[in-house]
């Protein structure tokens, strides 16, 4: 319930927008600009396919092609707007075309400044309740984020002016800590203290906020971004939401069937390589996972096959199929045929057939029944009975 009071207290009441601009925040004006909405049904805008398969577009008044379709680029492009990255339009543009095209224009750049206002309305939010948060909590723990009753004494002592018949002694030579280090080193830790809490309110809010699980601040990824952190500078900017969805995914996917193959091969010679599959339906999509074994290496998942299309084209989840599947992996692991040993399956009737075609492929290997997946069966039904019942909360 802390959580929830918490997310409720999160709004927009602070944004200074406008009737209209608090309208176009809840559509999808922010999401899909104007320009775009305008330039798909433009029937002077023609999408033709260029070099390579890629997108392009051709002008209907000059009857240039170009090879990449931007939809603020073609605008600037028939409004012969310098400066748009583009080659301006050389044909004559009728006037309520022009005002047309002028119209599509400025709706992108009032999206465009909405955008910005809300992000930076939601900032400066942020910013507000993260320092009040930081206050609380420094003052729970009797600290403050301001400078400390005994720094302030110290400044006021060494900023004061010295009394004319009042002299300074010599320092005696003894090893003491000066005032000027004492002080710097009274200031530093202030800061420090202050640097500390500001950093925890704003992971705990970012938590909150976003949804994280609770012990995303344990997390050994989250430290080393936080050691990571320290040694980058102020220009570094955070990928967005498309480089993460896309290249950077496609990057960490590929990383890491590399290390589960390199690791599956390592001791492959000495304890040879065994598979692991059985099907799945998961919310009505119909699933078949492949996983590897090898000596003391933890199992990998070498893949998950959606067989969506499979059985939309007729087929079925039959021995050939499952067979077909699981010889695609090991191919790409033991191409030779002298490191497979042994297949594990359930007792279902389809994996256990295919387990014979394996066990045909392969000459050296073996299909085993997986006892572990009944085993697992009995106690489900075990937990069933009312005496031991397991209800979940």
């Amino acid at each position: 319930m802390q959580i929830i009071s918490y997310l409720c207290h999160f709004s927009f009441r602070n944004v200074d927008l406008t009737g209209d601009e608090v309208s176009q925040l809840g559509s999808s004006t922010l999401s899909t600009p104007k320009t775009d909405e305008g330039i798909r049904n433009d029937k002077y805008v023609t999408k033709v396919t260029c070099k390579a398969g890629k997108q392009g577009w051709q002008c209907g008044w000059c009857n240039k092609i170009f090879s990449t379709l931007h939809a603020t680029r073609v605008v600037c492009h028939i409004l012969k707007i310098k400066g748009g990255n583009i080659a301006t339009c050389q044909a004559i543009i009728p006037e309520e075309h022009q005002e047309r095209y002028q119209t599509i224009r400025d709706k992108s750049i009032s999206s465009s400044s909405i955008r910005a206002k809300v992000k930076d309305a939601i900032e400066e939010l942020i910013d507000g309740r993260q320092e009040l948060a930081t206050d609380l909590f420094m003052s729970a723990r009797g600290t403050s984020s301001k400078k400390s009753p005994k720094t302030q004494s110290i400044t006021l002592f060494l900023t004061a002016p010295l009394q004319r018949d009042v002299k300074r002694k010599k320092s005696s030579g003894s090893i003491q800590t000066t005032i000027d280090t004492a002080l710097e080193n009274s200031m530093q830790s202030d800061i420090r203290h202050s640097n500390n809490s500001c950093l925890t309110m704003a992971i705990a809010d970012c938590i909150h906020s976003d949804g994280l699980p609770f012990r995303f601040g344990e997390s050994p990824r989250f430290h080393k971004i936080l050691r990571l952190a320290r040694t980058v500078g102020n220009d570094y900017t955070p990928p967005n939401r498309n480089h993460v969805a896309g290249r950077l995914l496609n990057l960490n996917y590929e990383n890491c069937c590399s290390e589960n193959k390199a690791a599956l091969l390592t001791e492959a010679e000495t304890f040879g390589l065994q598979f692991v599959g059985d099907g799945a339906t998961i919310k009505r999509m119909p699933f078949i996972n492949v996983l590897g074994i090898c000596g003391y290496a933890s199992p990998k998942v070498l893949a998950i096959h959606d067989c969506s299309e499979h059985l939309a084209g007729g087929g079925k989840k039959d021995a050939p199929f499952i067979a077909q599947l699981f010889e695609s992996e090991v191919e790409q692991l033991d191409p030779s045929k002298t490191l497979t040993n042994v297949f594990f399956f359930d007792g279902a009737s389809n994996v256990q057939k295919a387990g014979e075609i394996l066990e045909a492929i392969n000459p050296g290997a073996y299909c085993l029944h997986g006892s572990e997946h009944v085993i697992s069966l009995f106690f489900s039904d075990i937990s069933k009975l009312k005496p031991i019942k397991v209800r979940s909360v």
